[in-house]
């Protein structure tokens, strides 16, 4: 019984430290999600890949669901997220990167990487060379 209790106490205690935490997580989350950006890399990605398009595949691409998200709500999902799977640590460190300058030249080159590796990524998917084999 008393190392039952004594459990108890641990797990309420570590329950306790992680909400305690929390605020740190959500906080160094938000300035990573200030320094990512995720609105313009998003429509820098778009952008990029749409110009890959030929014009009535540009026109359906950026007409369709594909192309457009709520990014309110997908920031609120990308919060949770980061604060649920990363350490406050591993936060500060994705902000204090993506906020120097080699982390906005890195961010502003992933719509031309997105452009780059799509279509391969999309000819390799139609040939069946995509998947693993078993």
């Amino acid at each position: 019984m008393k190392r039952f209790l004594i459990t108890i106490l641990i797990l309420l205690w570590n329950q306790s430290y992680a909400n305690d935490l929390e605020p740190a997580a959500i906080e160094a989350a938000k300035r990573y999600m200030e320094a990512a950006n995720l609105g313009a890399l998003w429509d820098s990605m778009v952008s990029e890949h749409s110009a890959t398009l030929s014009e009535a595949d540009r026109r359906e691409y950026l007409a369709s669901s594909e192309s457009r998200i709520n990014i309110v709500k997908f920031e609120e999902i990308m919060l949770d997220g980061l604060v649920t799977v990363f350490t406050v640590e591993e936060l500060n460190a994705l902000a204090d990167f993506y906020g120097s300058s080699a982390g906005q030249s890195a961010l502003a080159k992933y719509g031309k990487f997105s452009a780059y590796i799509s279509p391969r990524i999309a000819e390799l998917a139609s040939e069946g060379d995509f998947t693993e084999d078993d």
